[in-house]
């Protein structure tokens, strides 16, 4: 006899995270970063989605504000967290400049037409000394499954995605520009895992067309995976399957740090605040220069 799924006191979107290996990454990555954070840091997470990350990294310390621009993301969110989750939309974010002592940002700026005013605000929005994470899939002739993707039917507007992602060089000199130093820039999701997670997003696409229901509007995560506890709950059956099979699936994915020269398909970056921007810093530069060379008044 089938057991039912198994119902936990945790919210769908954390039983879901739980499951998937390219999550379980990105959260150790995050502990990592966060490990000292101390209990009344001032945290921002722009990009909650449906809660999950916001969920944990509330367990990790600092007081924390969450916030979206979909409102099925932030009242997802709020069904997760409770409070101290807020909506925001594109003419610019609620909060004054350097009010926070860590911005966090996960796989967001790569669903936003503006990106580069997207980093400005994050950047701005940073203390003095204050760190920001930013979380972002990575891009290159090198990424070869990034060519399968639309091969599998499996398009950019499917991830919600206006760009493909980034390369990290070219994210760590953005910062660098805007006055942050870069500590760290760590890859994850290699190969293996990000396969197989690539084929479930595909399966759950392909589910959702033979079971002849029109794919919803894209939101700011696309498609790929469920959007609320009804569709969750509509994988019984095959959650069900895929918790079984998980353990020799993560075993599986473990095979990805045997390619240690190879990158992930995602990226972690943290930087640190130092204070003037390059640009400014520059201007003040020339500036100076130019006046520097300014005929001697007689």
């Amino acid at each position: 006899m089938h057991s039912k799924m198994v119902l936990t006191s945790e919210p769908w979107p954390v039983q879901l995270a739980r499951y998937s290996f390219k999550k379980r990454e990105k959260l150790a990555i995050l502990r990592y970063f966060l490990q000292d954070l101390p209990p009344a840091a001032r945290c921002l997470e722009l990009g909650c989605a449906k809660g999950a990350l916001s969920y944990f990294l509330r367990q990790m310390g600092g007081w924390w504000v969450s916030a979206d621009l979909d409102t099925v993301h932030v009242q997802e969110t709020r069904r997760v967290v409770g409070t101290s989750v807020v909506q925001v939309d594109t003419r610019g974010l609620p909060f004054r400049p350097g009010c926070f002592d860590v911005v966090v940002s996960m796989d967001y700026m790569e669903h936003i037409e503006d990106d580069r005013a997207c980093l400005d605000e994050l950047c701005s929005l940073v203390k003095p000394g204050g760190r920001l994470i930013i979380g972002t899939p990575c891009t290159g002739r090198l990424y070869l499954l990034n060519r399968v993707k639309p091969r599998l039917g499996l398009r950019l507007e499917h991830y919600g995605h206006v760009r493909e992602g980034y390369r990290p060089e070219d994210l760590y000199r953005a910062l660098l520009y805007r006055g942050f130093e870069v500590e760290r820039v760590v890859t994850y999701a290699r190969f293996l895992t990000e396969g197989i997670e690539m084929l479930m997003n595909w399966y759950y696409v392909w589910r959702q067309r033979r079971r002849a229901s029109a794919i919803r509007p894209a939101s700011r995560d696309g498609v790929i995976a469920p959007a609320s506890e009804t569709d969750f709950r509509s994988l019984e059956g095959a959650f069900r399957w895929y918790r079984r099979v998980y353990p020799l699936l993560w075993a599986l994915t473990r095979l990805d740090s045997l390619a240690v020269p190879l990158r992930g398909y995602a990226m972690i970056i943290s930087a640190r605040k130092l204070g003037t921007p390059m640009w400014v810093r520059f201007h003040e530069a020339r500036k100076s220069a130019d006046l520097g060379h300014q005929p001697a008044n007689p």
